[in-house]
Order: structure tokens, then C-alpha cells, then sequence
């Protein structure tokens, strides 16, 4: 028995938003190495080399998604961010 899927018209399609990703991390290289592999697959990419300047950027750019090197200091100021609602509907996740 076979199901019939009922697709909308092409011009009622909704529009894909790009998601915008935060990559933070000291080392220049790693920044940009990351930068180039999410542009290929089409998703908006900030680079910063410290947390500080990321927070200073949020309110303009707000993130999707934020990836931060565990190894670099201030480190805790994304999480306390988060925790302090600095970053509205921001849940934070911890991965070693």
C-alpha cells in the first residue's frame, strides 16, 4: 500500500533562514579554518578571539548556535551569560 504525500505549491515554499553560528576561539587559524567549512555549507559564520567580544556583538547578531574553545580564558562568560538572560531563549550545553 503506497501513501500519497501532498507537497504545497513551489511559491508557498517558507524561506529557509540562515542560521548564524559563533565560533570563538584565540587561535587565528582554527577561527578561520572553521569559518571556511561552515560557509561551504551555507551558514552564516562570526569569528571572535575572545568571549568579550562576542557578547559585544549578540544584541546586533544574535547567535543560533555558540561554539567556544574550553581551553581560553574567560571561558565561564558565555554560560554566566547565558544564565543571567543577556542572551534571550539561550540554553546552555557543555561538551569535553
Amino acid at each position: 500500500m503506497s501513501e500519497a504525500m501532498t507537497l504545497p505549491p513551489l511559491g508557498e515554499a517558507p524561506a529557509k533562514r540562515t542560521p548564524t553560528v559563533y565560533f570563538i576561539d584565540d587561535s587565528a587559524t582554527m577561527r578561520e579554518v572553521i569559518k571556511i567549512a561552515f560557509r561551504r555549507e551555507n551558514i552564516n559564520v562570526i569569528t571572535c578571539a575572545d568571549a568579550a567580544s562576542a557578547l559585544a556583538q549578540f544584541e546586533q547578531n544574535r547567535p543560533d548556535v555558540v561554539i567556544t574553545d574550553v581551553i581560553m580564558p574567560i571561558r565561564t562568560a558565555i554560560p554566566s551569560a547565558a544564565k543571567s538572560s543577556r542572551i534571550p531563549n539561550t540554553a546552555t550545553h557543555r561538551s569535553c
